[in-house]
């Protein structure tokens, strides 16, 4: 009977563990976001992968990059992120100053076991963005200002 019931045991915490989804917490959001190809690949995702790119930063600043025709980059500085809640998913907004076409304000987040990715509605439809990197100062920052904030230890 000892047998089973530690079988059973060891069978719910291997599929409790396998099917478990991590946390997210703020720190991690921080980086540069790529468009992700494997939800509609093909041209289209291509194209959108080569001219756009987003970066959050370890102080809530939203930067939304453009590959124009010329190869030249464009930066627009969108505005900041405000977060409505510290517990995950996060849940925020992206406050601009002048609406653009591919910047969805209220962006989706989905968690998986392993990554997470976002979802802008935006002129072309759905935009899948997942974060390609982040620079160790980045990462050292962003760890820095989350644990610095007195809402973490509440």
């Amino acid at each position: 009977m000892k047998a089973v019931l530690a079988l059973v045991g060891a069978i719910v915490a291997f599929y409790w563990a396998y099917n478990y989804v991590n946390d997210v917490p703020r720190w991690r959001l921080n980086g540069c976001y790529r468009i992700d190809q494997s939800f509609y690949p093909g041209e289209n995702a291509e194209w959108q992968r080569a001219h756009f790119a987003f970066e959050v930063t370890a102080d809530r600043e939203f930067y939304f990059y453009e590959r124009l025709k010329d190869g030249a980059v464009r930066t627009t500085r969108e505005g900041m992120v405000h977060f409505y809640r510290d517990t995950a998913p996060h849940l925020f907004s992206i406050e601009i100053d002048a609406r653009h076409p591919l910047v969805d304000p209220h962006p989706s987040h989905y968690r998986g076991r392993l990554r997470f990715y976002f979802v802008f509605e935006s002129a072309f439809g759905n935009m899948f963005w997942r974060k390609v990197w982040t620079t160790n100062r980045q990462r050292v920052l962003a760890r820095r200002a989350y644990y610095a904030s007195p809402s973490v230890h509440m």
